[in-house]
């Protein structure tokens, strides 16, 4: 799916895509970085203010990882 994205933002003459995950999300981590995508910013305590909005976040993601941060990945097209 993600490299349908990269297709479709590439026809309309996207210069990047872009995406932000948390910290405890090793999988979507791994999955994004094998795929060609880059570290662009971490946003530290980012998820607190997301809690504010939406606070059925969970407090600990996969392998019981606090999740308290916000990477954002990009991969340049």
């Amino acid at each position: 799916m993600i490299e349908e994205v990269i297709e479709v933002a590439k026809i309309q003459k996207c210069k990047r895509v872009w995406l932000i995950t948390t910290n405890a999300n090793v999988r979507a981590i791994r999955f994004y970085q094998k795929r060609g995508f880059n570290m662009k910013a971490l946003y530290i305590n980012a998820v607190n203010e997301s809690r504010k909005i939406k606070p059925e976040i969970p407090i600990l993601g996969y392998d019981n990882i606090p999740i308290l941060h916000e990477i954002e990945f990009e991969k340049m097209i």
